[in-house]
């Protein structure tokens, strides 16, 4: 089956991964706090953007990064990636065009994080 454009923002993998070491219900649960986190990061990852505060925007897309390399949300990390690097290197006004599109990419990633949880919730425990 051909993942649909949304999935693709998110490593799937990555999720199966972590309900290998832990039991599910733990990682849905951690999953719906850190799609919160991104979401609200990334609106104030765009508010820096916004205000030119390099600062913020720097500090934001670094912390934003480590929380979706590890939950999966790998297009996001890479973005994340790209702004922290701007800022680290003297160049924030390329960080800064990526910073205000954080958020439609964040949603876009919680889309896909929905189905998800969506097909896990509804796929079989271990025992059939």
């Amino acid at each position: 089956m051909t993942p649909k454009p949304s999935d693709i923002v998110i490593d799937r993998d990555a999720l199966d991964r972590m309900c290998a070491v832990l039991d599910t219900d733990t990682v849905l649960s951690l999953l719906e706090g850190f799609v919160e986190e991104m979401l609200d990061r990334s609106e104030r990852l765009a508010a820096a953007a916004d205000a030119a505060d390099d600062s913020t925007l720097g500090a934001e897309a670094h912390a934003l990064k480590s929380a979706a390399g590890t939950y999966g949300a790998r297009e996001l990390a890479d973005l994340c990636a790209g702004i922290e690097r701007s800022c680290r290197d003297g160049a924030p006004e390329r960080g800064r065009e990526a910073g205000l599109a954080a958020p439609a990419l964040a949603n876009r990633s919680a889309e896909a994080f929905s189905r998800w949880r969506s097909a896990r919730r509804d796929a079989p425990g271990p025992e059939g």
